[in-house]
């Protein structure tokens, strides 16, 4: 997490601007995402879901919607929706639009070389279908998970505002839903 802070602090003494500013006018706005924010640094767009958590002693859901951890920083914090999602993955691991060719190679390097591994912010699943790249989050009562399969050339989001569910079971099982037809 410290990098990703000291990765904001250089975004922004090298662009004379915020972070929001450069992810706006280098990512979201060529891509043409219309439901993708940051975090406590830009206004909200749209209607936002409150995230929920099983936190009470009787099983009841919590609201996570008062929670602020200082997020919107280099470590997190982006708000966007399946479409959006499916626009940048599809333009970061397909298209290859993003980053260039070297920082692509060093971006999809992984700790591992079998099965499950992390990169620079992206993970590696494996499926029954090949290889897929994305990445998980959990925060606020929300789970999510942004998966692009290789060799499918499709993309799967899974949203989700109970963060006690297992995305992962959750995205395979739509990802062999979507394959067996």
């Amino acid at each position: 997490m410290k990098n990703h802070i000291l990765l904001e602090l250089i975004v922004e003494k090298t662009t004379a601007g915020t972070l929001a500013e450069a992810i706006r006018s280098r990512i979201l706005k060529p891509l043409g995402l219309k439901h993708t924010f940051t975090e406590l640094r830009e206004p909200i767009i749209g209607n936002v879901a409150t995230g929920y958590s099983d936190r009470t002693p009787d099983g009841k859901l919590d609201s996570s919607n008062n929670v602020n951890d200082g997020n919107g920083l280099g470590d997190g914090g982006l708000v966007s929706n399946a479409e959006d999602l499916a626009v940048f993955a599809k333009a970061l691991f397909a298209k290859k639009t993003l980053l260039s060719p070297q920082m692509m190679k060093q971006f999809l390097t992984f700790t591992d070389n079998e099965g499950y591994g992390y990169g620079l912010g992206v993970e590696r699943f494996p499926t029954p279908f090949g290889e897929s790249f994305g990445h998980t989050g959990t925060a606020y009562g929300f789970v999510t998970l942004m998966a692009y399969l290789l060799r499918k050339d499709t993309t799967v989001i899974v949203l989700f505002n109970d963060q006690d569910v297992d995305i992962k079971g959750i995205a395979m099982k739509a990802v062999e839903l979507v394959n067996s037809r």
